[in-house]
């Protein structure tokens, strides 16, 4: 394709013990942009928290991590047994990054910023020890999973191999719609 891909931005957004979760998004981002971006013209890039460079922190990691979402195009959570450390009112990053997210999508709706977001969050099912149950953290992901549970792409998988044809069906869909509305917005151009 002779123009510059557009990028769409997906922020990453989860505690440590989903790491292999977060590979798993990257792997297949990096396979969708391989055998779409050429065709379509649109790539996906993957944000993630725990690449920011120290050097580039200001007045809190979590202010950092949310200026860095502030420019995506796409929220994408994830959750297991941990919910996470708290971070100013929010019982943990995630949450406090879903929160900066759904208050984006708010502002969007009600024409106070440009910026769209999409909102997709996952829940793992996947069995655990029972000595690895913290029942507080348990707990704080159940609060969490009823409270979100409306009004966002949501999902829970029982297997590595269910998250990953998740991953892929929802990146997919994404990748259609924003491909669409591109055409269409070109199509009105050439009106």
């Amino acid at each position: 394709m002779s123009t510059e891909s557009k990028i769409v931005k997906i922020f990453i957004s989860s505690p440590n013990e989903v790491a292999n979760e977060r590979v798993i998004i990257k792997d297949i981002i990096s396979d969708i942009n391989g055998v779409w971006e050429d065709c379509l013209g649109i790539k996906f890039k993957a944000i993630n928290w725990e690449k920011i460079p120290p050097k580039f922190v200001e007045k809190s990691v979590q202010t950092t991590i949310n200026n860095d979402l502030n420019d995506c195009d796409i929220y994408l959570g994830i959750l297991w047994k941990y919910f996470g450390t708290p971070v100013g009112k929010y019982m943990s990053g995630t949450e406090a990054e879903y929160e900066f997210a759904k208050k984006k999508k708010k502002n969007f709706l009600d024409g106070k910023n440009e910026g769209d977001i999409d909102i997709m969050f996952y829940f793992s099912n996947i069995s655990y020890p029972p000595q690895d149950i913290n029942t507080i953290q348990l707990d704080l992901v159940n609060d969490f999973k009823e409270k979100i549970r409306n009004n966002i792409i949501y999902s829970e998988y029982n297997s590595i191999e269910e998250f990953k044809y998740l991953i892929f069906q929802h990146l997919s869909i994404q990748l259609k719609e924003r491909y669409e509305k591109i055409k269409q917005e070109k199509d009105k151009l050439e009106e």
